[in-house]
């Protein structure tokens, strides 16, 4: 059973055999996700102040306004050398 908003193609629709209900034929089920709600020059401006600038997360939450948990969704990990 499917939970939440799906999108999904229409093959066809047919009555049943009681005429009482409809059978929906359906393809290609995918979930809806909520559109990205982070601006992309902030995101660009938090790459830039964690490669270049050398700042910690705590530094570019105070900077963008992007919150923490958006930032470690957008960011991939930097595998630094000691």
């Amino acid at each position: 059973m499917l939970t939440g908003l799906y999108k999904a193609e229409l093959i066809h629709v047919k009555p049943s055999m009681t005429g009482e209900s409809w059978v929906v034929l359906v393809q290609a089920v995918t979930p809806v996700r909520r559109p990205s709600v982070v601006d992309p020059a902030k995101l660009a401006y938090a790459v830039h102040l964690r490669d270049q600038e050398d700042q910690s997360i705590s530094e570019i939450v105070k900077a963008t306004g992007i919150t923490r948990s958006s930032l470690y969704r957008y960011l991939r990990p930097v595998h630094r050398r000691c």
